[in-house]
């Protein structure tokens, strides 16, 4: 018999691990880790009520708020470099086996997050529209027995993280 996991509605406060950002010299990256894909209920295939949208899309809005406002008073509410003008973002979601996965539908699943990166007190981004963000196609990582996504944000020509990002 297979267990049934609560969805995001049910285990929202557990899904952020970490929101961190480093530099190097050369410009600021963020990355925002979470132990959960997004919620079933707000992929593009969910055949779930609005309410239930509603709470999953807000329960992803105040994590992300959460692991933002920790991350700031970890850096004393300094915003140098904040927010993005132009930002660039990255996805990888991590998976515990081997199926095919729409990447759309995972990517829809991932709005409250862009909308509180922009909408919150002291913005990560300027904006979550085309001239301000842009969204790469995400990655799927297979890893055994666990699931979760990183989004990884840096201002666009900035050359911090690894040199798969690095597409210059």
């Amino acid at each position: 018999m297979r267990e049934e996991r609560p969805s995001c509605t049910a285990t929202a406060l557990a899904l952020a691990l970490s929101f961190s950002g480093r530099t190097n010299g050369q410009g600021l990256e963020v990355r925002l880790v979470f132990d959960r894909l997004p919620p079933p209920e707000l992929r593009l295939n969910s055949r779930a009520v609005a309410f239930l949208r509603r709470e999953a899309a807000r329960n992803l809005r105040i994590l992300t708020m959460k692991a933002t406002n920790t991350w700031r008073y970890e850096r004393g509410w300094r915003n140098e470099g904040l927010p993005f003008q132009d930002a660039e973002a990255w996805v990888t979601f991590i998976v515990p086996d081997r199926r095919k996965r729409d990447s759309d539908n995972f990517m829809a699943g991932l709005k409250p997050v862009w909308d509180e990166l922009h909408r919150s007190l002291s913005p990560v981004i300027a904006g979550d529209d085309a001239h301000h963000l842009t969204v790469y196609p995400p990655t799927f990582e297979v890893r055994k027995g666990q699931e979760g996504m990183e989004i990884v944000l840096r201002e666009k020509g900035n050359k911090v993280g690894d040199e798969r990002r690095d597409d210059d």
